[in-house]
């Protein structure tokens, strides 16, 4: 079920304007946007629309040009971009595995292989170098190491096949982790398995929240059809 409206915002966006830098021309406008806890929103929109940009200035990484962010005290997230030195990130010659214990400073191995079989990982890609694995296996072992209050995704399902892309979303399941989620994914099978409260199109220039199973007309919302 949707959060309730009345619980405490963890992060919001009012009225903002976002863009690259302060030479660029905006690329979306008047942003409202609020996450409440356990909210689990996907975004949806053409390419080059300003998805990753709206999850950057989720993080705080991108200020907004107009407009405020607000976000509760202590508030504990994680930022996947999809590429760019900020995304959490092996050395290119170590494994998924070293890399957990790495960030768990001394999990042992038997315990890094079973977060990141968790997470969709098989113990064959957990051990393979960071370089040689694939967008979504990188994404699958940065869940695995995820905190438990808010993740910011971006495509975390790219280069997954079928059954992978349903083994990523399962370890997203409302049931297997109650943070809060917001998740840029152009894959359908990823995005229905997904469960999402909440979806919000980005396109236009703006940003229209619909809520899942109703559209703005009261009718049921497919939120697997449409742009990705």
């Amino acid at each position: 079920m949707p959060p309730r409206p009345a619980a405490s915002p963890l992060l919001s966006l009012h009225d903002v304007s976002l863009a690259h830098d302060d030479d660029s021309p905006p690329i979306l406008t008047a942003v409202t946007l609020t996450l409440f806890p356990g909210m689990r929103l996907l975004l949806r929109g053409p390419t080059a629309a300003g998805k990753s940009t709206l999850l950057a200035a989720l993080a705080g990484r991108i200020p907004p040009r107009h407009g405020s962010r607000a976000a509760a005290r202590g508030l504990q997230l994680l930022w996947s971009p999809h590429e760019g030195p900020d995304r959490p990130s092996a050395r290119d010659d170590e494994s998924a595995v070293a890399f957990l214990r790495r960030l768990g400073e001394g999990c042992g191995e038997a315990a890094a292989l079973g977060a990141l079989s968790a997470a969709g990982l098989d113990q064959w890609a957990a051990r393979r170098a960071w370089a040689a694995l694939s967008a979504g296996e990188r994404s699958l072992a940065a869940l695995a190491a995820a905190p438990s209050e808010l993740l910011l995704l971006d495509e975390p399902a790219l280069g997954l096949g079928r059954e992978e892309a349903r083994a990523a979303a399962a370890v997203l399941a409302p049931e297997a982790w109650e943070g809060t989620l917001v998740c840029a994914s152009g894959h359908e099978e990823f995005c229905r398995a997904l469960r999402p409260t909440h979806v919000a199109w980005v396109e236009g220039g703006g940003v229209r929240l619909v809520e899942c199973g109703a559209s703005a007309g009261g009718e049921e919302s497919d939120f697997g059809d449409g742009a990705s």
